[in-house]
């Protein structure tokens, strides 16, 4: 997914990334719950749905499945800071995390223990 907002190298990348990098010091350690949506837990569609609202006052769809039919796909190699990432963890498990860094995967990603980067 890409909002097209963002430009590789530039400024905006860089306010992205500060943005977003506000909203995961605000979310640090708030456990992983399947369906949750608060700091008591919370899923990855729920997360990424929280950052794009607190980050960019944008609205995301609550689930990976409706976040991922939004936007425009993109390559790998063209991702921006901001874009999200989507990906499998099992034969029906989706997961979504945002892109944070250019030829670098580092995602905010949710892991079962707690929010944290990967």
């Amino acid at each position: 997914f890409s909002t097209d907002a963002y430009e590789p190298n530039s400024k905006q990348s860089t306010a992205t990334q500060r943005a977003l990098s506000d909203v995961y010091v605000r979310w640090e350690g708030v456990p992983y719950r399947f369906g949750g949506n608060d700091r008591y837990g919370i899923d990855c569609s729920a997360f990424t749905k929280v950052a794009f609202n607190e980050a960019f006052a944008m609205s995301l769809p609550r689930t990976t499945e409706s976040q991922s039919k939004v936007g425009k796909q993109v390559s790998y190699k063209d991702a921006k800071p901001g874009d999200l990432v989507f990906f499998k963890t099992a034969y029906k498990q989706r997961h979504v995390g945002v892109y944070w860094a250019i030829k670098r995967l580092c995602m905010l990603l949710l892991r079962k223990e707690s929010l944290s980067r990967a």
